[in-house]
């Protein structure tokens, strides 16, 4: 049983999030707040770091010895997310957060089309949170002045694109206006009086005070920002910039790993897959060299869609694929549904070539692969299948949605705690277990898997040589062309979104690296007993998992089978 202490800073720390982001709490399928925005200022940041503070003082005081074994996981989980937080505090990492990919200008749209407005009382709730919107994007106004006085400023790449994006949904007229847009399907079963007046205010707020507020974040951004912003492409370049990276690189990995091993390892990454592109091309009898393989397949048409409408359906067919082979690999399976749609369009140009979107708790929202369709001329057919694998099933989706399925873990686990070393290996792993579920088939898809691989062997090198090797965007972009078939235009996103996330980009292939380590130990040391949908479950069991925890779980599990002598009796898979 949970020690009442550890319950109560667990539940309390978690309630005290949902009201202080309320979009957050949306999310989770709870309504009570969806009547507001968060606060963006420095004085909502201050008040988190606040909370972040007290509440690991409170852990603190909780006696170890009095908690389970289980237990004792979450609590190991929230401190070493804590404390985290409180290390990265003195960087002033959250000045920052100009960002193209997942910045105000783009959450707030999304946030409205995903709130129900079939009742009179949910719309009434959506018009509420749009009135909030002036105070929420002026507050992250605020924030980024005071990045400006202590020099803490995005690259000018960034601020040049979100000014983009900014310029585009100024520009669009009111009806298809990304604020707007949502309150247009009338509410169901509402007398017309209703209706007419209910999207009678919603034009009026847009119209009079949200675009206001949108034209007073994109001038400041085009006539004062800029010309401030930083010439440079990493963070080095900040205040305490090498410290700060370094930091970001240890939160992301859960590792001690410093920058430039992370670099070495990419290295040796990055020779390894290059072999096995090499005998893949020699093996279709293409005769030129790699980089000459690399222009054919960006030239070719048939491997590539015409229409946005092809590339959604192709996605929906490879995900009805992925999910008929689940049951001979994993013993549990979500619940949650998974749709495919489209990169909203203001948005696709600037945007990753796709991303995953976890569901609502309560089944009330399911949840999505958004695949960006933008340009099919510069989505290959041949990487389709490892993508959907990586953000659908056995990937995100499959991992995501189980663990807010857990029983017995804290909302606060299942839900706002995340180790994106373990989300992002699990998911980069699962491109690799596409082979043994029967995908692949084709050279030309099982090329593009190595395309992915290398994809994330590349972001080793390149995140690091943009932060702490000061490598500039153009080095950057040579260094991914020479060694991956990326489009030009997938290119110069993925550079941009390693100077708007400094270190994220390394999660991916550290965390598969090490889930592949395991499964190794495993298969090694149980022998015929060693069971794959087994393992699986001991794996994605207890959510995500710093990387040491989660090795630690994993070598438990081996020690129990091996004590048990089942590891002697060659029964499994």
């Amino acid at each position: 049983m949970t020690p009442p202490a550890l319950e109560r800073l667990f539940g309390g720390f978690y309630q005290k999030l949902l009201r202080m982001f309320p979009e957050f709490a949306t999310r989770q399928g709870d309504p009570r707040y969806d009547h507001l925005l968060s606060d963006r200022s420095p004085r909502g940041h201050a008040r988190y770091e606040a909370l972040v503070r007290e509440t690991l003082g409170e852990l603190e005081q909780i006696d170890r010895r009095d908690i389970s074994p289980r237990d004792l996981i979450s609590y190991e989980v929230l401190r070493r997310g804590l404390e985290s937080r409180v290390e990265g505090f003195p960087f002033r990492g959250h000045l920052l957060g100009l960002d193209h990919l997942q910045g105000v200008q783009l959450l707030l749209p999304k946030l409205l089309s995903e709130m129900p407005l079939e009742t009179a009382a949910g719309y009434r709730r959506a018009l509420d949170r749009l009135s909030c919107a002036t105070a929420h994007l002026d507050g992250f106004l605020e924030t980024l002045r005071e990045g400006v006085r202590e020099g803490m400023v995005q690259a000018r790449p960034v601020v040049e694109k979100v000014v983009a994006q900014l310029d585009l949904q100024l520009e669009a007229p009111l009806d298809t206006n990304p604020y707007f847009r949502p309150f247009r399907p009338a509410p169901a079963r509402q007398a017309l009086a209703e209706t007419a007046k209910l999207e009678g205010e919603a034009r009026r707020l847009v119209e009079k005070e949200v675009v206001p507020a949108l034209g007073r974040f994109r001038d400041y951004l085009s006539q004062e920002y800029l010309p401030r912003a930083r010439a440079e492409a990493g963070v080095w370049s900040l205040k305490r910039g090498e410290e700060f990276y370094a930091w970001s690189a240890r939160r992301s990995t859960t590792t001690r790993l410093e920058p430039t091993e992370i670099h070495s390892l990419g290295m040796q990454e990055v020779a390894r897959i290059r072999s096995q592109m090499e005998a893949l091309r020699k093996s279709l009898g293409f005769q030129g060299g790699l980089q000459d393989f690399f222009g054919y397949l960006r030239r070719e048409r048939r491997f590539y869609h015409e229409t946005p409408e092809e590339i959604l359906e192709e996605y929906r067919g490879i995900v009805r694929r992925a999910e008929a082979g689940l049951a001979r690999f994993f013993r549990r399976l979500p619940r949650a549904r998974l749709e495919v749609v489209a990169v909203p369009d203001y948005a696709a140009a600037s945007n990753t070539t796709a991303y995953y979107q976890r569901p609502a708790p309560d089944g009330s929202r399911p949840g999505y692969f958004y695949a960006n369709t933008h340009d099919p001329r510069s989505r290959p057919r041949f990487e389709m299948e490892a993508l959907t694998l990586h953000e659908a099933v056995p990937g995100h989706h499959l991992q995501l949605a189980l663990q807010m399925e857990i029983e017995g873990l804290p909302p606060l686990r299942t839900r706002w705690l995340a180790f994106s070393a373990f989300i992002e290996g699990w998911a980069l792993y699962a491109e690799r277990l596409g082979k043994e579920m029967g995908f692949y088939t084709d050279p030309y898809s099982e090329f593009g898997r190595l395309i992915y691989d290398m994809w994330r062997a590349c972001r080793l090198v390149v995140d690091t040589g943009i932060h702490a090797l000061r490598w500039d965007r153009a080095r950057a972009a040579a260094f991914l062309t020479e060694n991956t078939a990326l489009s030009r235009l997938n290119i110069e996103s993925e550079v941009d979104r390693y100077l708007v996330w400094p270190g994220q980009a390394l999660t991916y292939k550290i965390g598969e690296l090490k889930i592949r380590e395991l499964r190794e130990r495993a298969e090694k040391e149980l022998g015929g007993a060693f069971d794959l949908p087994a393992f699986h479950d001991c794996l994605l069991g207890e959510g995500s998992l710093p990387l040491d925890l989660l090795e630690a779980r994993v070598g438990a599990w081996i020690g129990e089978l091996k004590k048990s002598g089942r590891a002697a009796e060659g029964t499994g898979r």
